[in-house]
């Protein structure tokens, strides 16, 4: 059983085989490759993407000598393929997407650096939210009523409630009359609860600056202050950038030293870069998501049962 101090979570599952449109040449562990792709999942719309992405492209060009463009990917699978195919050499990952990835390709892939929350801090939590004019105080109130997820890829809204909510003996499945996935867009898991379609949804927390409903209310597109959150899982890992394992070890200090330093040599592409989510960056290494993949194998050891 995982400790409940657990800094060691994920966000990300089944990542079954896709397609990944993009040609790109096999380097070898010691050789310098001839370009560099970033895969980028959008979880917001496409000219928010590009901002934040086509400067943070030229940047890392200019810091390694290498061309770097980017590739748009329509859901996890693809950035798998890529990785496996040697068509991906780095990417976004949430915890439990890296450590999906990990598996899938037997250790082809290999976290680089993590993100820090605006305190400073590495790791988040997941969330369960409700309206505040709702009767619903705690999980308990919840049994039998309708409750969202957000994707079964996520840590956050999906793998690592379910894990955490089974140790305190609620399988979520039977426990709630009624459970979704509703996708992975924060302001698609909010609306779902503000407009009355889900009665709760899980979503992440990075600090009271920075989560699943703070984040949402900011574009407007729900009022302020109409919703709160009625549980906190343990901690958990940071989303994180991770590279493909076969690079060699300069090329890898390179991507790890231009993403932790961007914050101090392009303030104003840092701006852009982080949105205003994150702090900064600190090294990671595989043990430090060690505890995501025993989650992820109870889940699909319960699932199976």
């Amino acid at each position: 059983m995982i400790a409940q101090s657990i800094l060691q979570l994920a966000g990300a599952a089944i990542f079954a085989a896709a397609g990944f449109m993009a040609a790109f040449p096999v380097a070898a562990q010691a050789e310098k490759p001839a370009q560099l792709t970033i895969a980028v999942i959008p979880d917001e719309t496409d000219a928010e993407m590009i901002a934040r992405y086509e400067g943070f492209a030229k940047y890392l060009t200019d810091k390694t000598g290498i061309p770097v463009r980017l590739q748009q990917v329509t859901d996890s699978a693809a950035v798998v393929e890529g990785l496996r195919n040697n068509q991906v050499d780095l990417v976004r990952l949430g915890p439990a997407g890296y450590v999906t990835a990990y598996n899938v390709t037997e250790g082809r892939v290999e976290p680089v650096v993590a993100e820090l929350d605006s305190n400073g801090n590495f790791g988040y939590n997941s969330v369960l939210f409700v309206r505040k004019d709702s009767p619903f105080k705690s999980v308990s109130d919840l049994k039998g009523r309708s409750v969202a997820f957000g994707e079964a890829t996520s840590t956050s809204s999906y793998q690592a409630p379910v894990y955490f909510l089974r140790q305190q003996g609620i399988e979520a499945e039977k426990f709630f009359g009624k459970t979704g996935f509703v996708g992975g867009q924060p302001a698609v898991q909010v609306s779902a609860v503000h407009n009355g379609t889900y009665d709760a949804a899980f979503g992440g927390y990075r600090s009271e600056t920075s989560n699943t409903i703070v984040d949402v209310e900011k574009t407007g597109v729900v009022p302020a202050g109409e919703l709160w959150i009625i549980w906190t899982s343990p901690k958990l890992p940071s989303s994180l950038w991770a590279v493909r394992a076969d690079h060699n070890d300069e090329l890898k200090k390179q991507l790890a030293d231009a993403i932790i330093n961007l914050k101090t040599e392009n303030p104003e592409l840092w701006s852009v870069f982080s949105g205003g989510k994150v702090s900064g960056f600190q090294r990671v290494t595989h043990a430090d998501y060690e505890g995501i993949a025993e989650i992820l194998a109870a889940n699909e050891a319960d699932r199976r049962n």
